[in-house]
């Protein structure tokens, strides 16, 4: 597994009392090139991979068979889903979700103008950053290019 991801993964729960600054800073450590977006990519990767545990529970599949391949995969630390069981399995799935998009929320409030100026976004352009808190939680980053236009009047 990625050690930002295993990072991120350990230390999902102290953002609600610690923020994401050191989050960032483990980040900053370990990524030279784009640390902010590594960081924004690998959150919305896990947000993906507890959705995608929610959408295996409805299709039938059972707790045991998808602790043991998202393991398996490297999709998730060992040991971070309980005992396989249905009702545990989908609260731990709709906490970490939850906790990945509260990081998302306080990522782009205390650093989106940071992630602007580290993806080099050039001043003609209009950017707008936000946040989508559904499943699964995203960040949303569009780029627009802008132009003058003079309107001529006709009566």
């Amino acid at each position: 597994m990625d050690q930002g991801i295993e990072y991120l993964e350990k230390n999902i729960e102290s953002i609600e009392t610690l923020g994401i600054k050191p989050i960032l800073y483990e980040y900053r450590k370990l990524y030279s090139d784009r640390p902010l977006w590594h960081l924004i990519e690998d959150m919305q990767r896990q947000a993906m991979v507890y959705t995608n545990i929610i959408d295996q529970l409805k299709s039938g599949k059972s707790a045991s068979e998808i602790k043991q391949r998202f393991e398996e995969l490297d999709l998730v630390p060992a040991n971070t889903l309980p005992n396989p069981n249905v009702p545990a399995l989908l609260t731990v799935a709709f906490d970490k979700i939850s906790k990945y998009r509260n990081g998302l929320v306080e990522f782009i409030k205390g650093h989106g103008g940071e992630l602007l100026n580290e993806l080099s976004i050039a001043l003609e352009l209009t950017v707008s950053l936000g946040v989508d808190i559904g499943f699964p939680p995203a960040v949303t980053f569009a780029v627009e290019h802008t132009a003058k236009v003079e309107a001529v009047k006709q009566f």
